[in-house]
């Protein structure tokens, strides 16, 4: 219990230091407390950056395996190949081994329109995607990613509030809000429950019932 405390520290104080929308609302908490939860065998995420949600994850999936579970996490981003803000790969593979969490997720390079050949229908548990989300992304996503999901899998998207579809970026290049898209997709709606957490950025949870 002591080192399990010790190494929760350690993350956290590493959170602190790097770049994430999530970190002012302390959404590393909400991420490490719902894996923790659901106990998921097969993780999929888009979108790290700096590896935010990445480590508190990870540590989740660590934590878990302490307790003779076993899960895969597969951590995509186009690092470089982004041409607008994005991490480093070879600075987030650092930091997560200096972390001992190596173990615990595989960092990829792909897109998300691509990556889901690689995943088999029914097998992901949690699905975070964090990919400068606007409504068209999340339509997208939800038709090419739906089947890979499993019942009662969870889904985060970043975003979801009325504040964060009226930020700067989604105005200036005119983005599709995300708000309008959850209540009008016909997967979301006929597949899964969702809610927002309001927070700025806000994220959106949803759970497959099917």
């Amino acid at each position: 219990m002591e080192r399990n405390r010790k190494v929760r520290k350690e993350i956290i104080e590493e959170a602190q230091k790097i770049r994430s929308s999530y970190k002012d609302s302390d959404y590393g908490l909400f991420f490490y407390s719902l894996t923790k939860l659901i106990k998921p065998e097969i993780v999929v995420e888009f979108g790290v950056l700096d590896g935010y949600s990445t480590i508190h994850i990870a540590e989740a999936l660590r934590f878990l395996r302490c307790h003779n579970s076993t899960q895969h996490f597969f951590a995509y981003d186009l690092w470089e190949d982004y041409p607008y803000k994005h991490g480093n790969l070879e600075e987030v593979q650092s930091r997560i081994s200096k972390l001992g969490l190596s173990d615990c997720v595989f960092l990829m390079n792909g897109d998300i329109f691509s990556a889901s050949k690689h995943h088999n229908d029914n097998t992901i548990q949690l699905f975070h995607v964090d990919i400068s989300n606007n409504g068209n992304i999340v339509r997208e996503v939800m038709n090419i990613w739906n089947q890979k999901i499993a019942k009662n899998g969870i889904i985060i998207f970043e975003g979801g509030s009325k504040e964060r579809d009226n930020i700067e970026w989604m105005k200036k290049y005119n983005k599709e809000p995300i708000e309008p898209e959850l209540h009008k997709n016909e997967i979301i709606q006929t597949q899964y429950d969702f809610l927002v957490l309001p927070p700025y950025p806000s994220i959106t949870i949803m759970r497959k019932r099917i």
